[in-house]
């Protein structure tokens, strides 16, 4: 923390047992570009465009929307066959369609949201509005398939906690 600001780094783009997600294997299918750096397989690159936006419960910048219509329509029809294959494999195909289904709203330029009620809108992302508190666990709750991942969501949430209170309360603080 530095004044206001908060810099979180992460060795993962979703909490351990969220999802079946296995980095060692998208780094596999990266390939080297002339410049010598490492390029995501383009499916890869787009799932992981789908969970940022649902790790975020859709509420995003209606930009990070134009990125998945721009890359899911850079896609065959055979990568776009294969991006669901993997989406179920890593037990993601609900945050995959609803993503899917919120970026054609938009590109439609309809109002609405994908799917529940409590869904995120087209107004609520193009207005950047923030969802309460139990909204957003109502959201990341739905996007969460499975109770493998249910139990894995519930356990990154109860280790957060530990270590915010341990950070405030723990290793030596109130110790004369």
């Amino acid at each position: 923390v530095r004044g206001d600001v908060m810099f979180e780094l992460h060795r993962n783009i979703v909490q351990a047992y969220r999802t079946r997600m296995n980095l060692d294997d998208i780094w596999r299918r990266a390939t080297l570009d002339p410049s010598g750096m490492h390029r995501l397989e383009s499916i890869d690159q787009f799932l992981l465009a789908v969970l940022h936006i649902a790790r975020h419960e859709l509420a995003v910048h209606a930009i990070n929307y134009l990125d998945i219509h721009r890359l899911w329509t850079r896609l065959d029809s055979r990568a776009r066959e294969t991006a669901h294959t993997r989406a179920r494999a890593w037990r993601i195909t609900r945050s995959l369609e609803t993503v899917l289904a919120t970026t054609a709203l938009l590109a439609r330029g309809e109002r609405g949201a994908p799917g529940p009620r409590f869904l995120p809108s087209t107004d609520d992302i193009l207005l950047g509005t923030k969802p309460p508190r139990g909204r957003q666990i109502a959201q990341k709750l739905w996007l969460t398939e499975g109770t493998r991942e249910r139990l894995g969501l519930g356990f990154a949430w109860a280790g957060a906690i530990v270590e915010g209170w341990w950070r405030t309360h723990g290793e030596g603080k109130g110790a004369a």
